[in-house]
């Protein structure tokens, strides 16, 4: 019986985790800070050929999960959306319009990583397995980052190892190091 507690006590944390993973947190809009290189010049009146612009539907806003104060307003229209994949490097994304058409496009661009840049993610590992090909271990791990040097973070580490199916007292694990990322 204590070996299933102790396998539930592992296996229900990773549970929950795995939920939120899948469900996410819910979306939240912000608006976007102007990219260095426009961001002090001043926005000028455009005159273009067609009167109109392309724009989405007013339902694009509630399929969006917009918030409600955009959602309701119908002076405010959705002229394009898009999903930028996601990357530990910022991306730039421009929206233009075509003066001649009315027609608008979204496009992006992933920017170089930093050469030095505080890091400030963090993680939590939680496991089951086999240690040394003999023990059958519970496995904590928790990782804090500090700063980064491009695609290299340099962090802190702590693991412990808890056995549940075999006597044995754990082990653990503390550290720094580097965590290369691709």
């Amino acid at each position: 019986m204590h070996k299933w507690l102790m396998a539930a006590a592992g296996i229900i944390p990773l549970i929950l985790l795995l939920v939120y993973v899948i469900k996410g947190p819910p979306l939240q809009h912000e608006i976007a800070t102007p990219a260095p290189a426009v961001a002090s010049m001043p926005k000028v009146q455009t005159p273009i050929k067609t009167q109109t612009v392309k724009a989405r539907p007013q339902a694009a806003k509630r399929a969006l999960s917009l918030p409600a104060a955009i959602a309701d307003d119908p002076a405010k229209v959705v002229i394009d959306s898009a999903i930028v994949k996601a990357s530990r490097n910022d991306t730039l994304v421009t929206t233009l319009l075509d003066t001649e058409t009315g027609e608008t496009m979204t496009l992006e661009a992933k920017q170089p990583r930093p050469w030095l840049a505080a890091s400030t993610d963090g993680s939590l590992w939680l496991g089951v397995g086999i240690k040394n090909g003999q023990q059958q271990v519970m496995r904590a791990g928790l990782e804090q980052g500090l700063f980064a040097v491009k695609a290299v973070t340099v962090s802190l580490r702590g693991t412990v190892d808890i056995p549940y199916a075999t006597p044995g007292k754990p082990d653990w694990f503390a550290g720094v190091g580097l965590r290369m990322e691709w």
